[in-house]
Parts: C-alpha cells; structure tokens; sequence
C-alpha cells in the first residue's frame, strides 16, 4: 500500500476475471487497477484496438449465429420431406401418434449430450474462500436459478406446442392448404412488429424489415403455387394442391382474398404468433440458459403434451377396445417408417433444438426468423433430390427472394 494502489480481495478479484473472461489476463489487471483506484491508464491507440478487436469478434459471433441457423433451416428443410415419405407409407400415423412418438425419441436422444456437456457455471462456483453464509446464499441462488430454467423451458414447450395445436385445428377447418401455408408463414412480419412493441422500434433495423418484405413475397409465391401447401399437407397426412399456371400476381391475390377470412384462418394466424413469440423468447434467453438443459426440458415437457394429446385422440378414434391406441397408427409395425421418424427426431429435433438457441443467442428473434424462413427453399431442393420433385418457375422465383431476404437481413 506503499504506492497508494488498493488491493483487491480475492473473491471479488474471482468475481472481475469471471465477468471479463474475454479479455487478456494483462488487460483484466490494467482495467482491474483502473476500477480500484490505481493509476494505470491505456492509450488512445491500444483503446482503438480493443474496440477494433471487441467490433471484430462480435461479427464473427453474428456471423456464427447465422450459419447455425441455416443449418437449422436445412434440417427443417428435411423434416419436411421425411414427413411426406412417413404419409406415403400405407397405413400412416396421426398428427397425435407422430408428435407422441417423435417427441419421446427426441427427448431420448439428449441423454448423451447431457451426459457429455460441462456444468453449468452456477453449479461450479468456488466456495472454498465463501463464508457459510455467503456458501448458503450461493446455494439458494443456484436452486432458484434451476428452477427459473425449469420454468422457461415449460414456457418454450407450451408456445411451440400452441403452434402445433392451433395450426392442426386450423388445417381441417381452412379449404385451401395454400391459404393455410401463406397465413402460418405471416410470422415473418409477426415477429420484428413484437420486437418493437417490446424493445422499440430500433430494436429492428431498415435491412430486417427489407427483408421481412422480400421473405413474405417469396413465401406468397411458394403458397401459391402447386405444392404451396407443403406444411399443410404434411400436418393432415395428404397432398395438398394450391392454384396453377396462370399469372402469378393474379394467383396469389386469390389465394389472399379467394376465402372469407374465418374461424380456421384464425386459428393458423394465432399458430403463426405463438411461433413468433417462441422465436423471440428464445432470443431472450438465450444467453441466460444453457441449451442442452433447456431444450432437454423444453422437449420433455413437449413429449409429456403430446402424449396428453394422443391419448385424449385415442379415445375419439372411432375405434375401441384393445386397438384404441393402434387405430392412430394402424401401419405401426413398418421398419422404414420408424427409422425415417428416429432421423426427424434427431436431426430436425434434437440437434436443431440445440445449434438454435446457440444461433438465436447472436442473432435477433426478427432476423433469425427470415433466415428460418429459408426452410421451404431446402424443401425443395431435397424434395428434387431424395423424392424426384420437379418445381416450377414461381416456386424457384419465390426461393429466390426468400434467399434474397437473407442477404438483406
């Protein structure tokens, strides 16, 4: 004490180098002295190269984000496809019996990246120097924090699980699947407007919403054509067929205003904003909770729905007695069947639970939205090379612009 710098205790020297773990140890003790009174100071050129170096890493994180969910986009993109190739087998599986089935093996799949994934850093935090009241205190922080985890990943299932219900109620009350497909993908535009009701409007920036603007073109147009109503189609277990040939502006304004706006049309819009609300709470805590534990429970808790789902289904299956549970999926035996559904559990589920959140952690809930968006153009693209599937102009004029979105966002 000598040269009048303070010293700093132990813990909350712990406590400075935890919260500026991304620093060098010689720039954590140069900001250290600075804060508690020494007299050390940086130069206006080494203050440039750490804002030039924090600038440089936090668009190489950015740019992280929106890889991971583009690979998201191409897992969905597959999904797709699988579910058609589930529904082309005889004797397919409900709505029900899929989630119940698919959201059991997803939950399964975990396992091993919860045994392999490090602890979390509330549950090792260094308690040797802690007093026991500081020890009990760190304790009771831990357990409330777990329990907020719990409570988030409950909040998660029940929005995704609302998006799945409200979209199967709307689907068998909406005549047009590509109506149905066109409304559900409104939450493009759903999820900036939530952004700004929220956060304000600089919460989303002038190329989001050109993009936003581009995405729903682009999705009008995939709606539209023949094979607009590939979510539609896949959900209710048949091939939906939209509007073809013709002029493409005239087709989509039909597909808009062809229909009444009715109770089906409402139940899609409402699955459209529940999806939106779950892409921006996952924005939102992204960075606050692991993702391996919060996608685990969030898929437990999924997998306990639909279960509630399919037994509720069960006993309105027409069927009864013993094959009740069988009637919602009278081809249950088929080999093929169960592998393509283990792979949509996998890939589509678990593993694009997971690199999400790490995407959604650097990327906002309206940007990464339009990157999703791009699920349709790998549809396609898989749909050419795995069943055969030929696409027309407007489709690939609507991936076009949907690829565009992207770019701009």
């Amino acid at each position: 004490n000598h040269d009048n710098t303070k010293i700093i205790s132990p813990p909350k020297l712990n406590l400075f180098f935890q919260n500026h773990h991304h620093s060098p140890k010689q720039s954590h003790t140069k900001r250290a002295l600075q804060l508690y009174g020494g007299d050390s100071s940086s130069s206006p050129q080494e203050q440039q190269e750490e804002e030039n170096e924090a600038t440089n890493k936090q668009q190489q994180q950015k740019l992280k984000g929106r890889i991971l969910l583009v690979i998201v986009a191409i897992l969905y993109g597959t999904f797709n496809v699988a579910l058609r190739q589930i529904y082309a087998f005889p004797d397919p599986p409900s709505a029900s019996a899929l989630s119940a089935s698919r959201g059991w093996i997803a939950t399964v799949c975990f396992i091993p990246f919860l045994l392999t994934s490090p602890p979390s850093p509330s549950s090792t935090t260094t308690t040797t120097e802690l007093s026991k009241e500081e020890n009990d205190d760190d304790t009771s922080t831990t357990t409330s924090s777990k329990r907020q985890l719990l409570i988030t990943a409950i909040e998660l299932a029940i929005y995704n699980f609302a998006a799945t219900g409200l979209l199967n109620i709307g689907l068998l009350k909406v005549s047009s699947s590509a109506r149905a497909s066109f409304l559900l993908q409104s939450s493009v535009v759903v999820t900036p407007l939530l952004s700004v009701l929220v956060d304000g409007f600089k919460s989303v920036n002038a190329n989001v919403w050109s993009g936003c603007v581009a995405a729903l073109a682009g999705l009008m147009l995939l709606s539209s054509s023949s094979g607009g109503g590939d979510v539609a189609s896949a959900a209710v277990g048949g091939n939906g067929s939209g509007a073809g040939g013709g002029n493409i502006l005239s087709s989509i304004l039909s597909t808009i205003t062809n229909t009444s706006f009715g109770e089906g049309d409402i139940f899609i819009l409402c699955s459209a904003i529940s999806w939106s609300i779950y892409l921006f709470r996952t924005s939102k805590v992204g960075t606050t909770y692991p993702e391996i534990q919060l996608q685990f429970y969030k898929t437990l808790v999924l997998a306990l729905l639909y279960t509630a789902w399919f037994i509720f289904a069960s006993f309105f299956s027409g069927g009864g007695g013993d094959n009740t549970f069988i009637n919602l999926w009278i081809g249950w035996k088929n080999v093929a069947a169960w592998l393509i559904l283990a792979y949509s559990a996998i890939g589509p589920g678990t593993v694009a639970d997971i690199i999400q959140q790490q995407g959604q952690k650097e990327v906002s809930a309206s940007e990464a939205n339009i990157i999703l968006s791009l699920e349709p153009v790998f549809t396609a693209i898989f749909g050419i090379v795995l069943l055969g599937e030929v696409t027309s102009v407007r489709e690939n004029v609507g991936g076009g612009l949907i690829f565009l979105a992207a770019l701009l966002a």
